[in-house]
């Protein structure tokens, strides 16, 4: 019966994404942001060895989509060059799989599912579907509002509804997990909100009202610090101080203190709203952070840091059994804690990338990435408006905060779609161009 419903529930969805592309995308951003961790973690039912999740029906629903597409009318993008690099990237994923089959079988697709399958769906249906710099713009506002209905809703059901007591075996092993009401995937997409606040606040894309945005500062900048990644600590910190440094260099001739007064204010948001959020959430919260805090200090003298050192040494070490080509997909990550075997990938994303698909894998990477901000670079240059120089900036910090998050988790579905949203605001001058071509012959007609 569960088999017969998630058939019936991915045929539907999929007939949804033809007739409104757009709308279910927005639908399955949400999703992803809402309910990351119940959509990919909880297991609905088994084909033979094989679990089915939540996440599964978003990627199926997508590949027959895209492969319609293809089948009927509409070829790959392959402009600019970094879509192009991003292929050959996912072609050597795609022969990972291959290669990891006929040892692991099915697992090989399983563990695809993150590293090769889902980036590869979205990116190329952002590129499909979002043409114009309007489109775009939409894509971004919703995206916006549906992170905030999400972190409201999760709020809720985590301290309100009782989410939080479905995870007492967690809260048990780390009493810091209290305060998770969100994950990490979700958390770093607030400080990338974070990061775009304050540009446009800036930049005066957004109406000056300084209320509001102290505000909207002080409940992300929270927000962020409240469940106590600390990977996204050092994202945020890293996002901020790029944007103090822009900033400061584009209002120093006008002799703003921009920097200290902006600062201020964030030292005294903080200071009244964490009393504030820990009366809601919990007393403890103000000393939890301080422990957390003492990573950055010390990696051993935490558990979890040293949990994740452990890890990495020993992927690392199974990494170069192979450290060109990589062992291919399929046989997963499992490692000794010093207590027990841990089946989950280490929380590295680099190294988990090098140990699947090798220095040749990386190296893909990185040549993508170059070549991503090198497009992206000249569309700032040649952009007239404003509002998608200040977004294309923002992207560019915005990825380099996920790299920096991914040295200690890994490379998020989010990172990829934001990479696809660049390389579409790329795109959109030759579509723009276009169209105006095709206005002109048809006005000349």
């Amino acid at each position: 019966m569960s088999m017969f419903l998630y058939g019936m529930l991915t045929l539907v969805f999929t007939l949804f994404i033809f007739i409104k592309p757009r709308v279910a995308f927005y639908l399955v951003l949400g999703s992803l942001m809402a309910f990351f961790e119940p959509l990919s973690q909880i297991v609905l039912f088994n084909v033979g060895e094989s679990n089915v999740s939540g996440y599964d029906l978003i990627m199926i629903s997508l590949f027959f989509y895209i492969a319609g597409r293809l089948l009927i009318h509409q070829r790959l993008p392959w402009h600019p060059a970094s879509v192009r690099w991003f292929s050959a990237l996912f072609l050597w994923g795609v022969l990972g799989i291959a290669r990891g089959i006929p040892r692991y079988g099915y697992r090989a697709v399983g563990e695809a599912r993150w590293y090769v399958i889902m980036p590869i769906l979205c990116y190329y249906f952002v590129l499909m579907n979002f043409k114009s710099k309007r489109q775009i713009r939409d894509l971004v506002q919703t995206g916006l509002w549906l992170l905030l209905f999400a972190l409201a809703f999760r709020f809720v059901d985590y301290y309100l509804l009782g989410g939080m007591g479905r995870l007492e075996w967690w809260a048990f092993e780390d009493p810091r997990a209290r305060f998770r009401f969100i994950g990490a995937n979700t958390n770093l997409l607030v400080a990338w909100a974070l990061i775009l606040l304050i540009l446009f606040y800036v930049f005066g894309e957004t109406k000056k009202s300084q209320f509001l945005f102290y505000a909207g500062f002080g409940l992300l900048s929270t927000v962020i610090i409240v469940p106590q990644t600390r990977s996204v600590w050092l994202a945020a910190a890293v996002g901020i101080a790029i944007v103090m440094i822009f900033v400061g260099f584009h209002f120093a001739r006008r002799g703003l203190p921009l920097q200290g007064v902006f600062l201020a204010h964030i030292v005294l948001l903080i200071a009244i709203l964490l009393p504030l959020v820990a009366s809601l959430v919990g007393g403890e919260l103000v000393s939890k952070i301080a422990q957390s805090a003492s990573f950055v200090k010390n990696p051993t003298s935490d558990p979890t840091g040293y949990w994740r050192l452990l890890g990495w040494q020993q992927e690392l070490e199974r990494a170069m059994q192979q450290p060109f080509l990589g062992q291919g997909l399929g046989g997963y990550s499992e490692w000794f804690d010093g207590q027990k075997w841990q089946q989950v990938a280490v929380h590295n994303g680099y190294i988990m990338h090098f140990s699947k698909f090798g220095v040749l894998g990386l190296t893909l990477l990185f040549i993508v990435l170059a070549f991503w901000y090198k497009e992206v670079t000249k569309y700032m240059r040649l952009e007239k408006e404003e509002y998608y120089k200040l977004l294309v900036c923002g992207f560019q910090i915005c990825v380099l905060m996920d790299l920096i998050f991914a040295f200690f988790y890994d490379f998020t579905i989010f990172f990829w779609l934001l990479l696809a949203i660049g390389t579409a605001l790329v795109r959109s001058h030759q579509y723009e161009r276009f169209l105006y071509m095709d206005s002109s012959n048809g006005a000349r007609g």
